[in-house]
């Protein structure tokens, strides 16, 4: 009774991994974690999605690997200037991500995919964050389990590196959004291998800016449906997306409150499976309204939210100003 008892148990945890797992660079092993009786989840971490990029040099394809790839081991960050600027932190060798799959009683399959994209106003940060006491900042593993979906973060780089532009065709700039475009797109060629949906990618991340918005999302010629922090890139996404449906959020943000963290990983997997953040199979405090031009509704995040979070042209003059007013006043130059 107790063999029978052991291959079954064997059985299923044989059922909930990956294992090896291959991809057009050639086939990597992750790590299998139980996260909660009869549930576990694949980690793969220092996934190259590109090849070590080329000072100034948009990224290219990575030429592939030999044997199997242990991806046990987070990456370095890219190469940037620490947080009291005075010395260098990471690595050239950047560009990686990681990937966060979840599985219930079989290995999943078809999941909704959510990549994130890292903060930091192009000047500093990782895919993971900031490390305290062995928990990354931006570990995927809670919104995954909690929320269903295949959780990515990539590596871009950043400053000087990053984007530094000549203004001029010999260097460009904007390279760390070449990144970006380079990662999604490696998530949409491999992440069926994984147990995810090619076709149904999210991307969500901190402090998405305009520019980051317009080159990952906009310039790639896609419909996509939006959950926007601002009015700003709302505008953005209604001038040049063919499709759109948007959503808009603001309110102050209290980490130390697991039912705020909870209320947004259920509005953001919802919309992820759905295009509805309201609908996806986990319970919201309040209706999302959908953003419109008449209307400029929006949704007050809180630990405490109801129902009467919903309010009205979030900062609007101010959006106005730097949407309209900024951008159209003349350059003056000086000698």
């Amino acid at each position: 009774l107790d063999i029978y008892f052991s291959l079954i148990l064997a059985a299923v945890f044989i059922e909930q991994c990956l294992g090896v797992v291959y991809t057009e660079g050639g086939m990597v092993e992750g790590e299998n974690v139980r996260i909660s009786y009869g549930n576990y989840m694949d980690i793969f971490r220092g996934v190259p999605f590109a090849d070590i990029p080329g000072r100034f040099e948009k990224p290219t394809r990575h030429p592939g690997w030999d044997g199997i790839l242990k991806a046990k081991e987070f990456a370095p960050r890219c190469l940037q200037v620490d947080f009291l600027m005075i010395n260098t932190m990471g690595n050239e060798d950047c560009l990686y991500l990681n990937i966060w799959v979840p599985h219930g009683r079989s290995v999943s399959t078809g999941l909704p995919v959510m990549v994130w994209i890292f903060g930091g106003g192009f000047m500093g940060g990782g895919s993971m964050g900031a490390n305290f006491f062995d928990n990354y900042l931006y570990s995927g593993e809670e919104i995954a389990e909690r929320g269903d979906v295949i959780v990515v973060t990539v590596g871009y780089r950043v400053g000087t590196l990053g984007f530094l532009s000549t203004g001029d065709s010999s260097i460009p700039g904007n390279y760390g959004l070449w990144d970006q475009q380079a990662a999604i797109a490696w998530v949409h060629r491999n992440i069926r291998s994984f147990g995810g949906d090619p076709d149904n990618i999210t991307i969500f991340g901190d402090k998405p800016d305009r520019e980051t918005i317009k080159k990952t999302v906009v310039e790639i010629g896609t419909d996509y449906i939006f959950l926007a922090p601002t009015q700003a890139a709302l505008y953005l996404h209604a001038a040049n997306v063919k499709k759109i449906q948007v959503n808009s959020f603001g309110g102050l943000f209290n980490l130390s409150h697991r039912d705020l963290s909870g209320y947004m990983i259920a509005y953001w997997t919802n919309f992820a499976k759905t295009g509805d953040p309201n609908k996806g199979g986990l319970k919201v405090p309040a209706t999302w309204p959908q953003f419109t031009g008449d209307g400029h509704k929006y949704l007050e995040i809180h630990n405490n939210m109801n129902a009467n979070f919903v309010r009205q042209q979030l900062r609007l003059r101010y959006v106005n100003f730097w949407s309209n007013v900024f951008p159209s006043l003349p350059t003056v130059y000086s000698e």
